[in-house]
């Protein structure tokens, strides 16, 4: 996973080998290499405000780093298995996680508190979206499907099927549209008014 940070002139970087790497974007130069685990790191993101590097592991823990120096804030435990995605609700409030335990977490952003754990997929969660209009959440999972949800509710609204293992989600600018990316080698554009 990729994320950047305009305002730090950073690029972060999520690495198989269990690290993070911060790069300067203005000239691609290596700035440091975080280690925290021995298994892949899976996912990135940025909490809205900026202050907050969210980081999810194989095994199993997140990891809040500071962006602009990659030092520890501090950790938590997301998922049995491998923590495969995260992502700061569109208000920096809360925490979404998802894992191989094809749950879906949402964490209390300020005490870490565990607000909620859906039993989402058939298979490992592996990709969050918001809509623009921040009222929808889309998942992507290894079990094939893409599911909607309503961000203020929690409530499931719908699932589209796809052939391969969905690896990542997006919502289009305009939110008329979702793309996902899958294992059957196809790029797909999901119609939101008809599936």
């Amino acid at each position: 996973d990729v994320q950047y940070l305009l305002s730090l002139d950073r690029i972060y970087v999520a690495v198989g080998d269990g690290t993070v790497t911060y790069w300067r974007l203005s000239d691609f130069a290596l700035v440091r290499t975080i280690p925290l685990c021995k298994e892949k790191v899976r996912s990135l993101a940025l909490d809205p405000s900026g202050n907050s590097l969210a980081v999810a592991c194989g095994d199993g823990f997140v990891y809040l780093l500071d962006p602009e120096n990659g030092e520890i804030i501090r950790r938590f435990h997301a998922h049995g298995l491998s923590s495969n995605a995260v992502v700061f609700d569109p208000g920096g409030n809360r925490i979404i996680t998802g894992g191989r335990d094809a749950h879906i977490n949402v964490w209390d952003a300020a005490t870490l508190a565990q607000i909620r754990s859906i039993p989402a997929h058939n298979y490992a969660v592996y990709s969050f979206a918001f809509s623009p209009d921040r009222k929808l959440m889309a998942s992507a999972s290894r079990d094939k499907t893409i599911k909607l949800w309503d961000v203020e509710s929690g409530a499931m609204i719908k699932s589209l099927q796809e052939r391969g293992w969905i690896n990542s989600v997006c919502f289009s600018p305009d939110g008329k549209c979702i793309a996902s990316g899958s294992d059957d080698k196809t790029v797909k554009l999901w119609d939101m008014k008809t599936g």
